[in-house]
């Protein structure tokens, strides 16, 4: 939540430097009007779009979930795991009071915008109305200077019956109307109800109420071409005021502004060519302050990894036939075991369950080479449902992991639950905050792999993210190191896999 709010905060100020520097001051007020209403909606959306890049690291399943090959458990079933809470110990409770500040704010700004609309349309309905070139009069007793609201425009009635209301003031203020102006304020005063600790949404109401007066200004000027007796009329007005911020009145502390903006002049060409350096402008803020994702880049992955692990079609049964027939010159079996009566329970019936065992002729057995290779090449010629029934199966080594520490950005933007899921090696999913607890340097690897988008919906993220401490990437070093070093050229281990009849049932069903 802070890295969105501070998101937010730079993007919208550097909108807004913009449009300070190089907007303001030209005669362009549509487009004016357009980017300050795209610059509030750009600033507070930009986090949430996504570009995702390439990383050279391999992929995560090791150790998050286990190695997606033929027989081998799927990696769903152990993925979904409650994650597990880390406290940390706070003598003074910021969250719940930085939290109850916001609440108040919140509430201060709702009971504001809800009692200034009140006011407006209780002042609306309560006198009498007057159609007026599409727009509504509203003559009020208490109405010092004319102001506008949706399609109300609020008058003095006393003045308006003498018909001493200028007829620029009455133009002024249909502009407003005809144009909506008051849409654009409703829009930014509700945003500023909820994101009101942005103190660049104030800067840019300012804005918007000016552009919309110069408007409304430039309206009067064509309409009467009279700007120098237009000029005098805002000079009277300067010191009256409505004091209502959600009404669009003819009277602002800017009138010196509005003075200089009557005359200015802005040619054609430079409009357009302000307006086209904008797009690349927009396009680099946009990636500055988008949030990048990683997906795991395939070209990478090494060459083991690559290999098919089984076919898409049934393997011919002289296959299978050789296959078992490698296995009994080893005399490797697999038999069932009698049942046999359960004497730990009350129930004199009661049987333990089937248990299967693997016969060999010793703890340790070798194949030659020769035959463990023409063994390879016969198990990766059959299909996933062929391999599922297979006791010993080929399964890939995994290979030695490179020393790669995240950068502090990377670090940060991973705690963003929606988007990331946090996994330590051999540990169990856990909590995003956790990461306040380290700093990039602490962890000597990362991995991270895309979800489908079933899982992604499952899982509530998009991306997982593996990580390994110094400690954790040591020790799994170590080990496959030891592994590779037993047989350094063969890049698949032979272990003994079993899956019960109810399992082999699901997978020959396409479960």
């Amino acid at each position: 939540m802070i890295t969105y709010l501070v998101k937010t905060l730079l993007c919208a100020a550097l909108l807004f430097l913009i449009y300070f520097l190089f907007l303001e001051r030209e005669k362009m007020y549509r487009f004016n009007r357009f980017y300050l209403l795209f610059s509030i909606v750009f600033s507070f959306g930009v986090s949430f779009i996504t570009i995702e890049s390439k990383s050279p690291v391999v992929s995560v399943s090791e150790m998050i979930t286990p190695i997606v090959v033929p027989g081998t458990e799927k990696p769903a079933a152990n993925i979904q795991q409650a994650a597990v809470p880390v406290p940390v110990k706070e003598s003074i409770p910021w969250p719940n009071i930085l939290l109850g500040l916001y609440v108040a704010g919140t509430a201060f700004f709702m009971i504001r915008f809800t009692h200034n609309i009140t006011i407006l349309l209780t002042k609306a309905f309560h006198n009498k109305r007057i159609e007026y070139q599409g727009a509504k009069l509203v003559l009020a007793k208490d109405t010092t200077l004319p102001f506008s609201f949706l399609k109300y425009i609020f008058i003095d009635k006393e003045k308006f019956e003498k018909g001493s209301i200028e007829k620029e003031i009455l133009q002024h203020e249909l502009t407003h109307v005809n144009q909506k102006h008051s849409l654009d304020v409703l829009l930014v005063e509700l945003i500023t109800v909820f994101a009101w600790i942005n103190p660049i949404l104030f800067l840019f109401h300012k804005a918007i109420v000016l552009n919309h007066e110069y408007l409304a200004d430039e309206a009067v000027v064509n309409t009467f071409n009279d700007t120098e007796n237009y000029r005098q009329l805002l000079f009277s007005k300067v010191c009256q005021s409505n004091n209502l911020v959600l009404s669009s009145s003819f009277n602002y502390l800017t009138t010196k502004k509005r003075f200089t903006m009557m005359t200015k002049k802005t040619s054609q060409k430079v409009a357009i060519l302000k307006q086209i350096a904008l797009i690349p402008m927009i396009a680099v803020i946009g990636f500055l302050f988008s949030t990048r994702v990683i997906a795991q880049d395939n070209t990478k992955q090494s060459s083991t990894q690559k290999q098919p692990l089984f076919s898409k079609t049934d393997a011919p049964q002289s296959v299978i036939d050789e296959y078992h027939a490698l296995l009994e010159k080893y005399n490797l079996k697999l038999v069932k075991t009698s049942p046999k009566k359960d004497t730990t329970s009350n129930n004199p019936n009661a049987k333990k369950p089937l248990e299967w065992a693997v016969v060999t002729k010793g703890v340790d057995f070798h194949i030659n080479t020769t035959d463990r290779t023409r063994m390879e090449q016969l198990y990766f010629q059959m299909s996933y449902k062929q391999q599922a029934h297979e006791f010993f199966i080929f399964y890939p080594k995994p290979e030695l992991k490179t020393k790669i520490v995240p950068t502090k950005e990377q670090l940060e933007s991973w705690k963003n639950p929606k988007i990331y899921g946090i996994w330590f090696s051999g540990a169990k999913r856990q909590k995003n905050s956790v990461l306040n607890n380290y700093a990039n340097t602490d962890f000597y690897n990362y991995e991270l792999r895309k979800l489908d988008e079933k899982s992604a919906k499952i899982m509530k993220y998009q991306i997982e993210v593996g990580l390994m401490t110094k400690e954790q990437f040591e020790k799994y070093n170590a080990i496959q190191a030891g592994r590779w070093k037993i047989n350094p050229e063969d890049k698949y281990e032979m272990v003994c896999r079993i899956y019960s009849e109810k399992e082999l049932a699901k997978i020959d069903a396409g479960k």
